[in-house]
């Protein structure tokens, strides 16, 4: 819509309504629902960091020694 009316009283005072008050606002985040979003960012953020971390463990491990993979 283009924009609308508000009608005071007996519809004799004709007031222009602002588009953004026309338009129905989001109802605001339930904490539960961002708190779950921000665990789960968390949660991929620390698995990928601490998978990296232990794969250069790994690699660097492997490559110090001259054989490679030492078999007891």
């Amino acid at each position: 819509m283009a924009g609308g009316f508000r009608y005071r009283g007996e519809g004799i005072d004709i007031l222009p309504v602002a588009d953004n008050q026309l338009k129905r606002k989001k109802p605001p985040q339930p904490f539960a629902s961002a708190a779950a979003d921000f665990v789960t960012r968390s949660s991929f953020f620390w698995l990928s960091a601490s998978s990296r971390f232990f794969m250069g463990l790994l690699f660097s491990d492997l490559l110090s020694r001259k054989n490679g993979f030492q078999v007891a």
